[in-house]
């Protein structure tokens, strides 16, 4: 059985509905460069993809689910890029 060549990782963005559209875009924005920024292992632009997963809305919010799809090669065992 083939094992498969990606690592993924994950965020859920939640954003109140009553922000404007624009000021919306920018938070989910802006957690979302942190969290790259916070990833142990740097986020490579190059080659790791992120995407939106899924959204989802509640009666007073909106969920955004991210993730980031990275090669198994650019880890070693112990979570470093090689």
């Amino acid at each position: 059985m083939e094992e498969d060549p990606y690592v993924f990782e994950s965020i859920a963005v939640t954003i109140p509905k009553k922000m404007p559209h624009s000021k919306r875009i920018s938070e989910v924005s802006r957690r979302l460069t942190e969290w790259l920024e916070s990833l142990e292992t740097p986020y490579n632009f190059r080659i790791n993809m992120l995407r939106l997963k899924k959204t989802e809305q509640t009666e007073k919010e909106y969920i955004y689910h991210y993730e980031i799809q990275r090669k198994v090669e650019d880890f070693n065992i112990h979570g470093q890029t090689i």
